[in-house]
């Protein structure tokens, strides 16, 4: 199982994109790479370069329409028996939700359109849908919610005879049913999430599969890349130095290797 994604940077003044490949199970760094360009050709190269030898059940990216066409390449070119099963980050697609909703407000105001402005309870019911694995922010998010939803969703919550993905969806096609009702920009995502529920929850189905890619996230964040951007002044001095830090987090690589 593992997790993808792309962070941008600058090397003297041009821009750049960090790939990074990590094991989701063991929380390795399994590779890095720089490249100029983003396209479909590169992160397809990259990941068949990283993945080479590996049996890949499982990878977990942002909501990029390409990853779905790039993982089917990669399952083809490996040799895989089975297609890679693919997990959209649930981080990502919250904070798209966030975003549209506060955009929305914007707009709503300055043009003094006739939809509310009040979407709290939207917001909690969302992040629910996203957390019922998780009974610390499930009870969270409960408590934000007005008594009759409260009340209503807890007896979803409580049935013994569907499973976590089923309750989820349950609750979600509470907001589905009413999407046209928002402004548009709300309504658009509700139908992405709509689109792409399968992708969103597979989590709820393997407790293994993470729901978000906070580990990589997390990575970019520890190899302070404000420090990174300024410093390096080529693509090789920087790849030396991610290579460094890898070693140091996996303790099994060798910088002589």
């Amino acid at each position: 199982i593992y997790n993808y994604d792309e962070q941008y940077l600058r090397i003297k003044g041009i821009k750049h994109y960090r790939l990074t490949l990590l094991d989701a199970i063991t929380g390795e760094i399994v590779y890095e790479m720089i490249v100029k360009e983003l396209t479909k050709e590169n992160i397809k190269d990259f990941l068949i370069l990283s993945l080479k030898g590996r049996n890949v059940l499982v990878m977990i990216t942002d909501g990029v329409p390409q990853y779905d066409d790039i993982l089917k390449v990669v399952a083809r070119e490996l040799g895989l028996k089975k297609k890679i099963l693919h997990q959209l980050c649930s981080f990502h697609a919250l904070k798209n939700f966030s975003k549209a909703i506060h955009d929305a407000v914007k707009d709503i105001e300055k043009r003094k359109l006739g939809y509310t402005t009040d979407y709290n309870n939207l917001k909690n019911t969302i992040k629910l849908t996203f957390n019922l694995d998780n009974k610390k922010a499930m009870k969270k998010y409960l408590k934000r919610l007005p008594k009759g939803h409260r009340k209503a969703f807890l007896k979803i919550i409580d049935d013994k005879h569907i499973t976590h993905k089923e309750k989820a969806r349950t609750i979600f096609d509470y907001l589905y049913r009413w999407h046209s009702s928002y402004h548009p920009y709300i309504s658009n995502q509700i139908i992405w999430i709509h689109n792409h529920w399968d992708k969103l929850t597979h989590f709820y189905e393997n407790s293994l599969i993470p729901k978000t890619n906070n580990n990589i996230e997390q990575h970019f964040a520890n190899t302070n890349p404000r420090i990174v951007k300024r410093t390096f002044k080529t693509t090789s001095s920087l790849e030396n130095y991610l290579f460094a830090i890898a070693a140091y987090k996996n303790k099994n690589l060798s910088l002589i290797t």
